[in-house]
């Protein structure tokens, strides 16, 4: 029953794909362009959203670089940098553009993609990309604690290895193993993820506020 802006940073082709399979089953939908790892960006992303349909009732923060493997020998803040401006740095201007609204109505929902890796020994060579998410749940305690008493939930939903084209490098075997680990034998998929946003996102979850809800198939 919601409108749905997708936000695409280059992949025109398959936003455009994404709208149409949503169309397809009688919602509606569009595909919006911004690279939200630069503040005005993401400000200027908000601002068309809000004067093409007269407000922003929730955002769902997904975006990521590519995941490159830096081993913490050789790290540096440099290979750091592009994990915190798009984790960090976008959900600061995403809550700061969107935030203002959500107030006036007394009602919104923030809800960010962090990982499995934040809990138990997260995989060699994850540094740069677990220390960001690190850092984004610092800002989602904060941003649940400051934002609640004005009826906006600030959340996140961590999937374990799911089966999408940011894993395709990985190797099978590698696959394998993980879900032969797994409490369910699988490995998670992007509706396993989407299930969970959708029910922080409905008025079943408004009193969930500042979680880091884990889908992993149990404790791993």
């Amino acid at each position: 029953g919601w409108i749905v802006g997708i936000n695409y940073h280059l992949r025109a082709d398959a936003a455009a794909q994404l709208v149409s399979e949503i169309e397809s089953q009688s919602g509606q939908a569009h595909a919006c362009q911004a690279d939200v790892s630069d503040p005005e960006a993401s400000r200027n992303l908000v601002e068309r959203e809000i004067a093409a349909w007269g407000r922003l009732d929730a955002v769902v923060s997904c975006a990521t670089p590519p995941l490159v493997s830096h081993g913490v020998n050789n790290l540096t803040y440099l290979d750091v940098e592009p994990y915190l401006k798009t984790y960090l740095g976008s959900a600061l201007s995403l809550i700061a553009a969107a935030g203002p609204g959500m107030e006036q109505r007394k009602f919104g929902r923030f809800i960010f993609l962090g990982t499995a890796a934040l809990s138990g020994t997260p995989p060699a060579g994850w540094a740069a990309y677990v220390s960001a998410k690190s850092a984004l749940t610092g800002l989602i305690r904060c941003a649940a604690s400051e934002l609640g008493r004005l009826g906006i939930t600030v959340n996140m939903v961590s999937p374990g290895l799911t089966v999408t084209d940011l894993t395709a490098d990985i190797p099978q075997r590698a696959k394998e193993v993980e879900a032969h680990h797994n409490p369910m034998r699988r490995l998670a998929t992007a509706e396993d993820t989407a299930n969970a946003i959708s029910f922080l996102l409905s008025d079943a979850a408004g009193y969930i506020n500042g979680v880091n809800l884990p889908v992993t198939g149990g404790p791993v």
